[in-house]
């Protein structure tokens, strides 16, 4: 009852606990969730058929108990005895058989169209059925059906080994070479070219289930290699699952290869394989990934709320110093008024905990990868928080049990001001000591793994820079020589600070720490994805590329104005002169070149359109072209020896630009790149490589330029899907983090609240003298918002500072392709900057508001009755 009635104290008590039920319950429920994605994507974007079991050999289609197979297993056989040893695991399909009939010839139209035979279990479910009858045979698909006037339910034959077997027309479907579902993707080497420069493959003949035998066993030797597939089910696939059922076909699997099992000397010789994309391994690197990163952040979040829930202890203390003196001169020991502290603090404390752990369920479910969680992660986060809370409890129950001494001994019934002890130092120390350690470690990034240090680093260094300068700009002597400075509000407001810096501190703290974490996740966010990019998209050179024929007449303008350019390729056929290595020629069209070529500014000193503007003709010598050399070691003039139209063509260049990285670069830091005008290769004769680079990667554009008659050899869009890379899972525990940041940020906004009703009652009593000795209402006004203002802009200051100079420190070591160019790029996330600023902005203005609303209610007679 007495929590209830402070209900600003027991709304920061609460908010406190939330937030480390939130970063502690959310932490290993978050890993879970991106376990769970990681398998789903194996499934979605992947083959699930290679996740799962796939055994492969060859079987008689005989059905025939009193048939000999001899070395060979029946089909229905061996359905029968796999299903035997695999049982039912849980999230494993039914088994799905598929029989290569091999190749044939359809007799069809007067003329024999090459087929491929096939029969899978179940497929009439992913095709399109343009007509369909009422009696089993052939699948005809409709590119064969259309072409030779084939109908449903006529007759036709299938040549196979020089034998002809005749059968009815089952169905037409739509060409799967066209476009077909992920359930044929085991499958895809019947549909898709086997080279790349083959053509299309065969059209395949569907057979429904039985009718295949009579056909490729027409020569009396029906053996085809027939494939048992056990794919797991995406809506029961989550890692525990995964990892029991796998372990259990991998049993499996191992039975069928060895001869000396029953299951093995039926099946006899073949292959047999189970989770190929190595799906389980890496869903249980990517959850350790995203633990490496989310959780030195998470639990410090934890920290800074247990920091705050001392510092309510403290505000309980304040708010409590005369009732606590009288009970300790009744005779009340230390524990008891911790008792009763603890007490009254504790409904607000278990409340806050348990709405912040069912609210980190609901942040994982929607913010997630996945919305799947696993029962043993929530498990572990519900008793991580327990844990944190007890560990609460027990810091409340000693900061309650010194502070009563102190209360209880003192003269005037108020605890005496005290120092906090000194203890930035110890942590910028181990924030010293972990960046040696990262920049002496030669792996910081292993299996998709992040080095936790990378973390725990930022945060020492956000909690003991901001708790030194809190420290230093709250101190007594600046304080007090800037408020004998200042007119009368703003000295009002310095000398409440000064009078309350050990707690005004430790809000500061927190709200640098609680900005600054999502200031740091913003900006390693977006600089993880700059770089992501431009590592995809660097090589190529632009948004999507279009290689044109050879047999292409020469374009005289970019197709699309305004963001497509033409480009030529060609390399050195020798050396650059000098001894150094091959180097990759690029020829651009100055005019057009910024148009679509993907650029950065820590590319070069100079800006593109500047190192542009100097490939124009050289104007004091106008024998060696212009260039940009791109890499060390390219003297100033060389000669480029390239493949000319008939014969070996030497180009005499002169460096006019330098730049560390440059679109077309190539996949290799080491290799150096020179970069021409695209008019100078044409003029010396250069059989080059012409492209399109369009600043758009639509699939659309290819068609376009198609239509138009240009003569395209492939397109492609290297950045098109940064998703699945080694970087996904940080990403994925990046913007966790952000998540994270912001509720810490509910910490700082309940400290505020705790700070301010610590000495409710004196401010307010104050605030009634002061009206009574003239102090105009809005200089009260004034002075609130400037005490409230200052801890704020502190905090968002310190937080923001300390935020950019950790990501400065840190990014360059969560490259995990160092080798390909460019260099990390690095990036502040102005929007979360400003949000960060406008919440702060928000958070002075209500607190300001609901504090001096108080205080100008103040009622001194109630006041001086409530005191005595």
């Amino acid at each position: 009852m007495r929590a209830w009635a402070n209900p600003s104290l027991f709304l920061g008590v609460a908010v406190a606990a939330f937030v480390l039920g939130v970063a502690g319950g959310s932490r290993p429920m978050f890993a879970s969730s991106a376990a769970a994605g990681s398998l789903g994507r194996d499934l979605q974007e992947g083959c699930s058929f290679s996740v799962g079991l796939r055994v492969e050999r060859p079987a008689l289609l005989g059905t025939d108990e009193g048939e000999v197979s001899g070395p060979f297993p029946r089909v229905d056989e061996a359905t029968r005895a796999l299903d035997r040893a695999v049982g039912r695991p849980t999230g494993i399909d039914p088994v799905l058989v598929t029989i290569d009939g091999g190749d044939g010839e359809l007799v069809a139209g007067g003329g024999n169209v090459p087929v491929q035979l096939v029969e899978r279990t179940g497929f009439r479910e992913h095709i399109t059925e343009l007509q369909h009858g009422s009696q089993p045979g052939v699948w005809v698909p409709d590119s064969v059906a259309n072409d030779r006037g084939i109908r449903v339910d006529d007759q036709v034959s299938v040549i196979v080994d020089g034998l002809v077997t005749t059968l009815p027309v089952a169905g037409v479907y739509r060409d799967l070479r066209s476009g077909r579902d992920r359930f044929w993707c085991s499958m895809r080497f019947f549909f898709e070219p086997r080279t790349a420069s083959g053509g299309a493959p065969n059209p395949v003949l569907l057979f429904d289930p039985g009718e295949i035998g009579g056909v490729v066993g027409a020569g009396g030797f029906p053996v085809r290699t027939t494939w048992w597939e056990y794919a797991p089910s995406a809506r029961h696939w989550d890692l525990p699952t995964a990892k029991s059922s796998i372990g259990a076909l991998e049993l499996v699997s191992e039975s069928t290869n060895n001869r000396s099992e029953s299951l093995g000397d039926l099946l006899g010789t073949g292959r047999s394989s189970v989770d190929v994309a190595g799906s389980v391994h890496k869903s249980e690197r990517t959850a350790a990934s995203v633990e490496s990163v989310a959780g030195p952040v998470a639990l410090g979040t934890v920290g800074v709320a247990v920091v705050m829930l001392l510092a309510a202890a403290r505000s309980w203390l304040s708010r409590r110093s005369q009732e606590v003196t009288v009970l300790w001169l009744r005779g009340a020991g230390s524990v008891s008024l911790a008792t009763k502290g603890i007490l009254e603090l504790l409904p607000a404390m278990v409340l806050g905990g348990v709405t912040g752990l069912a609210a980190a369920v609901v942040l994982v479910r929607t913010i997630g990868p996945d919305p799947r969680i696993e029962p043993g992660a929530f498990v572990e986060g519900s008793g991580f928080v327990v844990a944190a809370l007890v560990v609460a409890f027990a810091a409340v129950a000693a900061v309650v049990v010194t502070g009563a001494r102190r209360v209880g001994t003192s003269h005037e019934g108020a605890s005496p001001r005290s120092a906090l002890p000194l203890w930035e130092p110890v942590v910028l120390g181990l924030a010293a000591a972990a960046f040696y350690e990262l920049h002496t470690r030669e792996t910081i990034v292993e299996d998709t793994r992040v080095d936790g240090l990378l973390l725990l680093f930022p945060l020492l260094l956000l909690a003991g820079g901001a708790g030194l300068l809190a420290r230093l700009v709250l101190s007594p002597r600046p304080l007090g020589w800037i408020a004998a400075r200042l007119p009368t509000a703003a000295w009002l407001a310095m000398r409440r600070l000064a009078a309350a810096r050990v707690r005004a501190a430790l809000i500061v703290t927190g709200a640098a720490i609680s900005i600054g974490i999502v200031v740091f996740a913003g900006a390693l966010s977006a600089s993880v994805r700059a770089t992501l990019y431009a590592k995809a998209t660097l090589g190529a050179g632009a948004a999507q590329t279009i290689r044109l024929s050879r047999n292409q007449p020469p374009l005289e303008a970019a197709p699309l104005p305004g963001i497509s350019t033409l480009v030529t390729r060609t390399s050195e056929t020798g050396v650059i002169r000098h001894g150094h290595d091959e180097a990759d020629v690029l020829g651009v069209d100055p005019e057009t070149f910024a148009d679509a070529a993907y650029w950065d500014g820590s590319f070069a000193s100079a800006s593109l359109s500047d190192l542009l503007g100097r490939l124009g003709p050289a104007a004091a010598d106008r024998a060696a072209a212009p260039a940009i050399a791109v890499g060390d070691g390219i003297p100033d003039q060389l000669v480029l020896t390239l493949d000319g139209i008939d014969q070996e063509v030497e180009l005499e260049v002169k460096v006019v630009g330098r730049a560390q990285a440059f679109p077309g670069l190539g996949y290799q830091n080491d290799r150096p790149l020179v970069v021409v005008s695209r008019d100078v290769l044409a003029e010396h004769g250069v059989d080059g490589l012409s492209e399109i680079w369009v600043d758009d990667p639509s699939p659309r554009i290819p068609d376009r330029l198609a239509r138009d008659g240009m003569q395209i050899v492939f397109s492609s869009r290297p950045a098109a899907d940064n998703e699945g890379t080694l970087l996904q899972p940080q990403l994925w525990a990046i913007d966790y983090l952000q998540v994270v940041g912001l509720a810490a940020g509910l910490v700082a906004v309940a400290g505020l609240g705790l700070y301010f009703a610590a000495n409710s009652e004196r401010r307010q009593l104050g605030a009634v003298f002061a009206r009574r000795l003239g102090l105009r209402a809005r200089q009260g006004a004034t002075a609130t918002g400037l005490e409230v203002t200052t801890i704020v802009l502190a905090g968002f200051l310190f937080g923001v500072g300390l935020a950019w100079l950790a990501v400065r420190l840190v990014y360059r070591n969560l490259d995990p392709l160092p080798r390909t160019p460019p260099d990390p790029i690095m990036r502040l996330d102005l929007p979360i900057v400003g949000m960060c600023a406008l919440g702060a902005l928000v958070a002075a203005v209500l607190v300001g508001a609901a504090v001096e609303r108080r205080a100008a209610r103040a009622d001194l007679p109630k006041l001086l009755r409530d005191a005595g």
